[in-house]
């Protein structure tokens, strides 16, 4: 991960296009000199505040959601395809996988990406009979906090779901990390 954090970061001195940007990256990974079991899903996006416009591409990512700024429009997963980089050597299927994704932010929008840490968060169920059954902080759950969060400010909406996350976990490490990321066009109504 420092890897791929390092490469995208030097990205900017050799492309600003984020569909070449994840095939050097797909390229460098699935190389003979790279660990054959490594492979890494991702987000790139560039972000124009001007024009509220929000440009991604996923690689085998988890989908990111979309709370509209709009009380009565549906939350919806931002579905695009993409597999994980490092997976496919020859490139072919990586390139032509690839979606770029527009999203036009309106007023009050909110789009959360996260890792897979969050949805696969997993704990002991010790009010079972059954030794060693886990319960995980499933997907559902978390399509339902942040409908529960909808209207919040981004920082508000971090610090409830990491509250919410410490809460499954009752005081014991997390088993895996997770990043969560929130951008959100302010709402002119107010």
């Amino acid at each position: 991960m420092a890897q791929c954090l390092s490469l995208i970061r030097f990205s900017r001195e050799f492309s600003h296009q984020l569909k070449e940007i994840m095939i050097r990256l797909n390229k460098y990974f699935a190389s003979p000199h790279t660990e054959r079991e490594i492979f890494i899903t991702a987000i790139t996006g560039q972000l124009d505040a001007d024009k509220h416009k929000l440009h991604f591409i996923r690689a085998g990512h988890t989908y990111p959601y979309l709370i509209p700024g709009h009380p009565d429009a549906e939350i919806v997963e931002l579905q695009t395809s993409g597999i994980g980089i490092g997976l496919d050597n020859t490139g072919k299927i990586f390139q032509k996988n690839l979606q770029k994704k527009i999203l036009t932010m309106k007023p009050g929008d909110t789009v959360v990406f996260y890792t897979d840490g969050v949805i696969e968060a997993t704990r002991q169920n010790m009010s079972s009979s059954e030794a060693e059954r886990l319960e995980f902080f499933e997907e559902q759950q978390f399509r339902e906090l942040l409908s529960a969060l909808r209207g919040e400010t981004a920082e508000t909406m971090i610090e409830k779901i990491v509250a919410r996350l410490n809460e499954f976990y009752r005081g014991n490490p997390p088993i895996d990390d997770y990043t969560l990321l929130i951008i959100q066009r302010e709402n002119s109504r107010h």
